[in-house]
């Protein structure tokens, strides 16, 4: 069985490794080419799957609408008193 998790990354739109000491190190030049790509948002099928979104608007309506874009339970604790906005 090959490990694919190790192989080397051949299209960052559909094969990016996050673990991959470059990216690690400097993820910026990663992100831009995948930004301005006909497709903002990538893929892999590395460590598991995961998606890799890039442009601030869908990572902040993926923060907002986080029911629509989770497969898994997350915990979202109400702020403390006094820290609510208004």
């Amino acid at each position: 069985m090959t490990d694919t998790n190790h192989k080397p990354v051949e299209d960052l739109l559909t094969d990016y490794d996050i673990f991959d000491p470059e990216f690690v190190r400097d993820p910026f030049p990663s992100f831009a080419t995948i930004r301005e790509s006909q497709c903002p948002v990538a893929h892999t099928e590395r460590w598991g799957g995961s998606w890799l979104p890039t442009r601030y608007e869908d990572v902040v309506a993926i923060a907002q609408e986080y029911e629509t874009f989770t497969s898994r339970g997350i915990l979202v604790l109400p702020p403390p008193p006094g820290q609510t906005e208004g």
